[in-house]
């Protein structure tokens, strides 16, 4: 049997216990939400260039901590998507992977007749294919985004938490 004092010093112990993993769980399901908040994808709601369009359209992108800017343009029946790191009034291009940054480039252009869409220069390392394939095996393909209609002529357009 235990006395009194064992008891008590027991239900303190209890108590305390109960109380830290408490506390452990409020702190758990705070940082859990905060977590999932930051990896949740962001949508858009975009106009796109008329169908058959040549033109390519730039729309704003994610705002944040950077920003991107949404490349749009049809290629016969299918609207392309593509998003571009926009730093400081330039297009941030990939070096490599698209996390590490190379050229900068102040205008992209779209060229349908040679099939290359890219930076305004000479460079070929600069440039992808319409379907987003790089024209150099250095560079990585284009971040390509899934666009869904919304019925009334505007684009439903998903960035991927990743790119957030």
């Amino acid at each position: 049997m235990s006395t009194r004092e064992q008891r008590i010093r027991f239900y303190v112990q209890w108590i305390r216990a109960m109380m830290l993993t408490g506390f452990a769980l409020i702190a758990w399901l705070f940082l859990h939400a905060l977590w999932a908040h930051r990896q949740e994808a962001t949508v858009l709601h975009l106009q796109a260039p008329p169908y058959g369009d040549a033109a390519l359209q730039v729309s704003a992108g994610v705002s944040g901590g950077h920003s991107s800017r949404i490349l749009l343009f049809w290629q016969g029946e299918r609207l392309r998507v593509y998003d571009f790191p926009y730093v400081d009034g330039v297009y941030a291009l990939p070096q490599g992977v698209w996390w590490q940054v190379g050229a900068m480039c102040a205008r992209l252009r779209l060229q349908r007749s040679h099939d290359w869409i890219g930076c305004d220069d000479t460079q070929v390392a600069h440039r992808w294919h319409l379907d987003g394939r790089s024209w150099s095996a250095a560079q990585p393909a284009l971040i390509a985004l899934h666009a869904t209609p919304d019925g009334r002529g505007g684009w439903w357009v998903e960035i991927p938490a990743a790119l957030n």
